[in-house]
């Protein structure tokens, strides 16, 4: 007759313990990261280029996941649609996180210029897209809709395509200083 080995319950629960602690510290599935930059206000693009990347469906709603989505700056300037492509992002930002992904947003050369006043890439239409149903009720001298110094920075391609109410303001502006 073969003695029996009696196993105690505090054995059971090292097991449970040892394996439970095992699986947690298995390696999660790795996070996809993709890095998306220089959009310049082409929205368009941009949306394909997400749709391409599986980030976006076609309506533009966050479909990535857990995906990391970095857009590495330079959303603004030169393009027709930058207040579009500001939206969107801001959207994606808010959509990412109930998926557990994430979207982080870089500033670039443009945005920085923009920050200390080189408008020299700003377009009218991006002005124009900034544009609200209050905008006509503001009064002119608290918000210019260039600031001082705009044409002297912006060079003579874009004097000639200012409306010659803005130009005159502007002279006027200036020749006060």
């Amino acid at each position: 007759m073969k003695p029996r080995v009696r196993v105690s319950g505090l054995v059971y629960i090292f097991i449970i313990t040892s394996i439970t602690l095992l699986l947690r510290a298995a390696p999660a599935a790795p996070q996809r990261i993709v890095a998306i930059g220089d959009i310049h206000g082409d929205l368009d693009a941009f949306s394909g280029i997400l749709q391409r990347a599986h980030l976006v469906d076609p309506t533009r709603r966050w479909s990535g996941g857990n995906t990391i989505f970095v857009q590495t700056g330079d959303f603004l300037d030169r393009g027709p649609k930058a207040r579009g492509v500001m939206d969107l992002l801001m959207a994606l930002q808010r959509d990412a996180t109930r998926q557990s992904g994430r979207v982080i947003v870089l500033m670039g050369n443009h945005e920085a210029m923009n920050i200390f006043g080189d408008l020299r890439y700003v377009t009218d239409a991006d002005y124009a897209s900034f544009d609200d149903d209050k905008a006509k009720s503001r009064p002119k001298g608290v918000y210019p809709s260039r600031p001082a110094g705009y044409v002297e920075r912006a060079g003579p391609s874009t004097k000639s395509t200012m409306p010659s109410l803005e130009k005159s303001r502007l002279s006027m502006r200036t020749n006060s200083i």
